[in-house]
């Protein structure tokens, strides 16, 4: 895989095909180097090339140096030979070490400027590689951001109440608490939660609806919520272990919000007239744009 279409078009497949649509930013990347990684093979020619030039000949200046160290040290060392007496005849001392000082410097000069065009070679490989893990990714995210956006689709076109609410006379939806728990249950199952459950009017220690991995409780009150009910909640998800939610048909009072925000508390607030979900804090939100886990 050269380029980034081949490496988009390879992206979308993984998207297409990818078993949880509401996977994590985290999971998707993963799956993405996972299959494509293997596949990158960025070419640049060039600088490959001018390495291999550079390399090419640091070498050769690299073995005259060694040549010509030999030789002074054999002229230096063993003058009294024959064939070093022949040498020095024809050239001095000085000439053969100027030569070796010069080829020595030339070893390093083209050994360094080898190390810098094989630097600039392996840092453009690494841009190139991760423009195409990019690209991929881009196609895996806007396949799955796709595939969600159908199933919200179907998700919406479902009602929001299994049965009718009562409405006032000015034909506005009125909740009892029990509707509004009902409510919230379905949002859990549209956000992706499994086996969701309004519990029995009983001691529950807060709890309204669970789910496999979640337990929520549920406010419908004219007035924000306190912060006594979420410590209330994070008490129970301690002892439970499961995720907590609260659902509010209201706002929360701004202690609230910062103490569920430091409990891992998602907060929600539900509009049953325009049949909404605001996430009121960041936990919320990723739960909204991810989805909860089944």
């Amino acid at each position: 895989m050269y380029s980034p279409n081949s490496a988009y078009r390879e992206g979308r497949r993984i998207g297409q095909s990818y078993p949880d649509i509401w996977a994590t930013q985290e999971d998707l990347i993963a799956a993405v180097q996972r299959e494509v990684g293997p596949q990158v093979r960025p070419r640049n020619q060039r600088l490959t090339r001018e390495a291999s030039q550079f390399q090419g000949v640091a070498i050769l200046f690299g073995m005259l140096s060694g040549l010509s160290i030999t030789l002074l040290f054999g002229v230096l060392y063993l003058d009294d030979q024959p064939w070093a007496q022949a040498v020095l005849g024809r050239v001095s001392i000085a000439v053969i070490a100027g030569a070796t000082g010069t080829l020595v410097l030339l070893t390093l000069l083209f050994g360094r400027q080898y190390r810098r065009a094989e630097k600039r070679a392996q840092v453009h490989m690494w841009q190139l590689r991760n423009q195409l893990i990019q690209a991929a990714y881009r196609g895996a995210a806007e396949t799955l951001a796709a595939r969600q956006r159908r199933t919200a689709g179907a998700k919406a076109s479902t009602p929001m109440f299994a049965t009718e609410p009562t409405r006032n006379r000015a034909g506005q939806r009125w909740l009892t608490p029990r509707d509004a728990e009902g409510l919230a249950a379905t949002w859990m199952r549209q956000l992706g939660a499994r086996d969701v459950e309004v519990t029995r009017f009983r001691q529950d220690g807060g709890v309204d609806v669970t789910s496999t991995k979640y337990i929520a409780q549920v406010k419908h009150l004219a007035t924000n919520v306190g912060v006594a009910p979420i410590r209330e909640l994070a008490g129970v998800v301690r002892v439970d272990g499961r995720r907590g939610l609260f659902f509010a048909t209201n706002g929360y009072a701004p202690g609230a919000i910062e103490f569920a925000s430091k409990s891992g508390i998602a907060l929600f607030r539900m509009d049953p007239e325009r049949e909404s979900l605001i996430a009121v804090n960041s936990i919320a939100e990723a739960f909204v744009k991810h989805g909860l886990q089944a």
